[in-house]
């Protein structure tokens, strides 16, 4: 367990020539997902109960490289992938950052709420990345005021979704994990601060995501085939989603993030 916990955090921190490798960060925080799901309720064998009786976890040896870890994944450094054509594949590191961030929250290895602070901070979405407006009576503009709008040239258009999503998600799950015990008040306070400038944005934006994973879900059943267009006219509608013009417009990897997502979000 050593070695794979050891493994699996230098390669998420790993960079070649100052440059971030996105791809092998990606399988190294794979990797320590797997490590926290098998052994995060795991009890330490060799060590004894502390003064309150409680049971040192197995994985709590190695907080110390886990938790900088995932922070750096989560991280807005990664963002910078989205800048640099050579870096592609931050958008899916965040992703999963986020997705270990929470199941360290779980497992109740972020306790201090001044770490699970700092390490949410990166995770609140900045004004001008969400926005609100009044529905339109025109179908036509129903689609276009929440729709992701690229911030780069060299952006990876069809993969960029996946931060908006992995920040909403991760904020609904911590939301969560104060609702049934797994944080503390102090903890979601810092959170609750964080919000207070965007709450309502927050709430459509994830309510527009869940939504389109029902339309994402729902055309993998309904999808026939017309000889004349190759699709008919009910999945027209269904290519169609609120944060995106056409699903041929979003990777493999951000419908299933989607699909991974809605029930939190909703």
């Amino acid at each position: 367990l050593h070695d794979l916990a050891t493994a699996a955090s230098n390669a998420i921190i790993a960079t070649s020539d100052n440059s971030e490798l996105p791809s092998l960060q990606n399988a190294g925080m794979r990797l320590l997902i797997l490590l926290i799901s098998f052994f995060g309720k795991s009890i330490d064998p060799d060590e004894t109960p502390d003064v309150n009786g409680k049971n040192p976890l197995l994985l709590g040896r190695y907080l110390s490289q886990i938790i900088p870890s995932i922070k750096h994944a989560c991280s807005d450094s990664t963002h910078v992938a989205i800048e640099n054509l050579s870096a592609e594949g931050g958008e899916l590191l965040f992703f999963s950052g986020c997705e270990g961030l929470q199941m360290l929250v779980n497992n109740g290895f972020l306790p201090d709420p001044t770490i699970l602070g700092r390490t949410i901070r990166h995770l609140i979405p900045c004004q001008d990345e969400l926005s609100t407006c009044p529905f339109p009576s025109d179908p036509e503009e129903r689609n276009i005021a929440l729709r992701f709008k690229p911030t780069s040239v060299v952006e990876n258009r069809r993969c960029a979704l996946l931060y908006r999503i992995g920040k909403l998600w991760t904020i609904a799950e911590l939301q969560l994990a104060f609702a049934i015990g797994n944080i503390t008040h102090d903890a979601i306070s810092e959170l609750w601060k964080e919000l207070e400038c965007c709450e309502e944005e927050v709430a459509v934006n994830s309510a527009s995501i869940a939504i389109d994973a029902a339309l994402i879900k729902s055309n993998t059943f309904l999808f026939t085939d017309n000889e004349e267009t190759g699709k008919d006219k009910m999945n027209d509608i269904i290519m169609k989603g609120i944060n995106f013009a056409d699903i041929e417009d979003i990777d493999e990897s951000v419908r299933a993030a989607m699909i991974q997502t809605c029930q939190s979000l909703a």
